[in-house]
């Protein structure tokens, strides 16, 4: 049991912001047309996401 809950705590503290991150870079990767944008300018914006609100940044995908 302990290691289960181990293993969940795991995956939403450490894990689970940086699978966010992930999805809001792959989210940013195309523009409003659906044409491919730059990896920094999709990066840069990700990351502005998550500076200007990390705790939900990091929550998003945790509750239906």
């Amino acid at each position: 049991m302990t290691a289960y809950l181990g293993g969940s705590a795991f995956q939403t503290v450490l894990d689970n912001p940086v699978t966010a991150y992930r999805q809001l870079v792959q989210q940013y990767a195309k523009d409003a047309a659906g044409k491919p944008v730059d990896p920094k300018v999709a990066t840069a914006e990700a990351t502005a996401v998550f500076k200007a609100n990390p705790a939900a940044a990091c929550m998003s995908g945790l509750v239906p």
